[in-house]
């Protein structure tokens, strides 16, 4: 496996790092992440169907606990 560069990595970490703070800062933004990661991952869901309708349990109550707190 090849090692990732310093500068590579930091590039990489600012990039996705204001990525993260902007969806943080705009919760219709990551409602409409979240939506989209859904619809993605229905599409390609597998025998992991058990594990990942749990895992959208806990989003729904994620965004819904965050819907209470605002």
């Amino acid at each position: 496996m090849p090692e990732i560069e310093t500068k590579d990595y930091k590039d990489g970490y600012k990039k996705f790092s204001s990525r993260a703070k902007r969806y943080a800062e705009v919760p219709d933004k990551t409602k409409g992440l979240l939506k989209k990661a859904t619809l993605k991952a229905d599409k390609n869901k597998s025998s992991l169907s058990d594990i990942w309708e749990k895992f959208q349990l806990l989003i729904e109550f994620q965004v819904n606990l965050r819907n209470l707190k605002t």
